[in-house]
This record gives structure tokens, C-alpha cells and sequence, in this order.
């Protein structure tokens, strides 16, 4: 099996969406562009997922950078890294286990995509959601963003802040 085939198997394992994988498949192929500058720091740890998977799958640095490194993150690899980030650096607690697919499962309910399964798969709906997202048309309270927080102080506003502190005031709700 190709590399970028496991890598994305690998992916799809942690998001624990079995009837999805059109869905994931078109996150994987489209790129993650930032319009606020530190969310660069969100496209550094997508990069950096790859050499994860790399070491918990020995595989070397250098295959991962030349089979994986040839291209951009991409939104898929972005919200996956977001996620595990939030679990094991702020979140964690051996006692609950591991929430990260239940991050990323929240992420993409605040897209608008997660009821998308490959039965009822919408191209059109998919690309008008990435759309919003990354062009920031989402809503101040973040819907259609990857964190919505209806009660959100309305002093702050999703559109305007990077991705670590949407996720950071998402956490601090829940």
C-alpha cells in the first residue's frame, strides 16, 4: 500500500467516521489556507501529523518527507492535529479516555458536514461549507466554522480570532 494511502487510513481511523470517507477524502485533498496569520501555527501541526504517523507506523523521516511533504495540509490533516492537540495538551483525563474523534466529530458539526455520510454525500455542499470556512463567512458564534458557541461573549467574534483561541474559548464551554 502507497504511503499517502495509509497515512489517509491512518487519519480515518482517528475521526471514527466508518461511512464517511468521501467526505474525508475531500478534506484530505483540499488544502488548509489561514487568512489570520498564527493559524500558520494550525497548518505546522498538520505537517508535523505526518511524522507521527511516521514513528507509530516506522516509517522513516525521510519516506514521510518525500512521500507525504510534497504537498500543503490539508483541512483534514489540520482539524485532526486541532484535535488530538486539544486532547492530550488541555482536555486530557485517563479517567474520561480518549475524546479525540469527539472533537473532531464537534468540528465538523460546526462545518454543517458531519450528517454528509457517503450515503448522502453533497459535492455542492461540502465545497459551499470549506467556502465558508475558510474565507471566515461563517457566523460570530462560529457556525459554520469548526467551533460554534451560541452563547459566545458578544465582545468576541469567531471570524476575527485564530483557530487556537476559537478552540481554546470552545473547551472553556465545554
Amino acid at each position: 500500500m502507497h504511503v499517502s494511502n495509509q497515512y489517509l487510513d491512518w487519519l480515518m481511523a482517528i475521526v471514527q467516521l466508518p461511512h464517511h470517507s468521501l467526505l474525508l477524502e475531500k478534506l484530505f485533498n483540499t488544502e488548509f489556507v489561514w487568512l489570520i496569520p498564527f493559524d500558520a501555527n494550525r497548518a505546522d501541526d498538520g505537517i508535523q501529523l505526518r511524522y507521527r504517523f511516521g514513528r507509530e507506523n516506522d516509517i522513516p523521516d525521510p519516506v514521510i518527507g518525500s512521500e507525504l511533504d510534497n504537498r500543503p495540509c490539508s483541512i483534514l490533516e489540520m482539524i485532526v492535529a486541532l484535535a488530538i492537540r486539544a486532547e492530550e495538551q488541555i482536555m486530557g483525563d485517563p479517567t474520561i479516555g480518549d475524546r479525540t474523534a469527539i472533537w473532531i466529530h464537534d468540528m465538523l458539526s460546526s462545518l454543517g458536514v458531519i450528517d454528509l455520510s457517503d450515503y448522502d454525500y453533497d459535492e455542492d455542499a461540502v465545497n459551499e461549507a470549506i467556502y465558508i470556512f475558510i474565507n471566515r463567512m461563517y457566523t460570530r458564534t462560529g457556525r459554520g466554522g469548526l467551533f460554534e458557541i451560541p452563547n459566545l461573549d458578544p465582545s468576541r467574534d469567531m471570524r476575527t480570532a485564530e483557530i487556537w483561541y476559537q478552540m481554546c474559548w470552545f473547551m472553556n464551554e465545554h
